[in-house]
């Protein structure tokens, strides 16, 4: 009697044992099913979400459009214009290298410079 006890025994914690991953599946079952839900609502709020920032981007490219058609084509010379005379007068302010005169530039001027003297250890 104790080796039918102990079939018993087994087959009712194989009996538990199943009855307990069935459970347990279905508790994994409806836990799957509540994400899909969850995930197709998420996928509905990105995709309002999308929607909305690509309205917003083409907004901005129109009003972009309408700001270039408000633009006066003579402001945009005079806005040359006047880069072009910053980049004049920057350069009007920078020196220049000046050549030393010679003789031959500067009439009646007769330069004579003393011979140049060799440093001892210096080779030429």
């Amino acid at each position: 009697m104790t080796q039918l006890q102990a079939g018993l025994q087994e087959q009712q914690a194989r009996i538990e044992l199943a009855h307990a991953r069935a459970a347990a599946d279905q508790g994994l079952g409806m836990e799957r099913a509540s994400r899909v839900q969850e995930n197709q609502a998420l996928a509905v709020e990105r995709r309002a979400k999308a929607t909305r920032e690509h309205e917003e981007g083409l907004l901005n490219f129109v009003k972009s459009l309408k700001e270039a058609e408000d633009i006066d084509l003579r402001q945009i010379e005079k806005l040359i214009q006047l880069a072009a005379a910053m980049k004049e007068f920057e350069q009007s302010q920078q020196p220049e290298a000046m050549p030393e005169p010679s003789a031959q530039q500067i009439p009646g001027v007769e330069i004579n410079q003393p011979p140049a003297q060799e440093v001892p250890g210096m080779g030429r």
